[in-house]
């Protein structure tokens, strides 16, 4: 199987979003593989050096350009980023079956089919299937535990 994932962030607004798809990626290769576009600034491609069919795209504008490279038979797509333009959000939505969403902020869910989601009190479009709580929560594969004592 094979899923597509758009995820966007940068240097002004927080790469968090970028961590969490290349953890998940990271985390689920095993299961599927995957063709990623990242909306970034210039220069944040090294974060993905390790994530194969990755594709950048430096303003969202080009977006539509880059789904060009998705094969049609890619039916999902997770996407993972606080914002969209309406255009890249009717886009996407005409272009995949399902979309997926691992971000718990987002300005449309409207387009979204799935939430996975650490937030448990946010209120969603009753057509969103959420799955939320700590269990669904992804962190950079750099996070560590730290023991209670040591919160102190």
């Amino acid at each position: 199987m094979t899923i597509g994932i758009v995820c966007k962030g940068g240097v002004n607004t927080g790469l968090g979003h970028l961590h969490r798809t290349i953890s998940f990626i990271e985390d689920a290769k095993a299961f599927a593989d995957f063709r990623l576009i990242a909306i970034i600034d210039k220069g944040l491609e090294v974060l993905f050096k390790d994530i194969p069919n990755a594709s950048f795209v430096y303003n969202e504008t080009d977006l539509p350009q880059a789904l060009n490279s998705i094969p049609a038979t890619i039916d999902h797509c997770i996407i993972d980023c606080v914002e969209l333009n309406e255009d890249n959000q009717q886009l996407l939505r005409k272009k995949f079956q399902r979309i997926i969403s691992l971000s718990p902020v987002f300005n449309n869910y409207d387009i979204v089919d799935v939430l996975f989601t650490r937030f448990t009190e946010a209120q969603y479009p009753p057509s969103v299937k959420v799955y939320s709580g700590l269990q669904y929560s992804i962190f950079d594969n750099h996070c560590r535990q730290i023991e209670d004592y040591q919160y102190d």
